[in-house]
């Protein structure tokens, strides 16, 4: 049988492996779950710590001031390009007004030295050169109103005179 003493010494070797095992377990539970308390944080405290931090609307202003910049930049440009194109339009009506004036003219002068048997097919190119004037005249009143009516719209919404003329 077995005598008492290697029961002893079992014992004793088991109870000491297994207090190594709960030894190792507890330290390595210490260094994981290791719990502070406000004295031990205050060590570490810096004094620009005792500022409370408050909203920070520097950054949200500006990212809507960028923001607000970049639209007031495209609708300057948007007003520019509309006032832009309404003015070629006028500047193209009155080269044609001229140009159609200049036409009729010349045919006056020279139908007024034609002979009788021509001056009917003159009669008929000065009244279509007239028509012709006629109309050129009126797209040019049409551009120029489009163009007054774009400056009163611009007006109304309170946009500045000079973005109509791509100046700021």
């Amino acid at each position: 049988m077995i005598s008492r003493f290697s029961v002893f010494l079992c014992v004793i070797f088991i109870v000491t492996l297994f207090a190594a095992n709960v030894g190792e377990s507890d330290t390595a539970g210490q260094k994981e779950g290791q719990v502070f308390s406000n004295k031990d944080l205050e060590t570490y405290k810096n004094p620009s710590d005792n500022k409370v931090p408050g909203p920070k609307p520097e950054k949200r202003e500006g990212k809507k001031d960028g923001l607000k910049e970049i639209r007031e930049e495209l609708e300057r440009e948007q007003w520019c390009k509309q006032a832009t194109v309404l003015r070629r339009k006028i500047e193209k009506a009155q080269d044609e007004v001229t140009e159609s004036e200049d036409k009729l003219s010349v045919e006056k002068e020279a139908g007024l030295q034609k002979d009788i048997k021509k001056k009917k097919a003159a009669d008929r190119k000065l009244k279509r050169l007239q028509q012709d004037l006629d109309r050129d005249k009126k797209r040019l009143r049409y551009a120029e109103k489009d163009l007054a009516d774009l400056e009163e719209e611009a007006r109304r919404k309170g946009v500045l005179p000079g973005w109509l003329r791509c100046q700021w």
